[in-house]
């Protein structure tokens, strides 16, 4: 039989098991975010939920303020003349200081 109902594979759940233990990872991650910084998130939650969702958008942000300050990071070099140099330093602060005003709002 080339075709067996019994045996098929079953993606649904490996997709979803993948899903769920991201989210999982994305809060402990957040977390530990927020107990580096005194449980900012958690104490000044209004409810459980709330401070949940903080700390998966700390967490959202903080991998995203990490992976674009390495791409910005990673186009600088030591041979590049200096006014190169300094427009990548003020790329990078500039994006280091929009993703603190955007974590700051939210």
């Amino acid at each position: 039989m080339p075709f067996d109902i019994d045996k098929q594979p079953a993606k649904s759940t490996s997709i979803l098991r993948a899903l769920l233990l991201s989210i999982i990872i994305l809060f402990a991650f957040g977390f530990l975010i927020d107990l580096f910084s005194g449980f900012y998130v958690l104490t000044h939650a209004k409810s459980i939920y709330a401070g949940l969702a903080g700390l998966l958008i700390v967490a959202i942000f903080y991998l995203i303020g990490e992976s674009g300050s390495e791409w910005i990071g990673g186009k600088d070099d030591i041979t590049h003349p200096l006014y190169k140099r300094a427009f990548h330093l003020l790329v990078l602060l500039l994006f280091a200081g929009l993703v603190l005003a955007i974590m700051w709002f939210v």
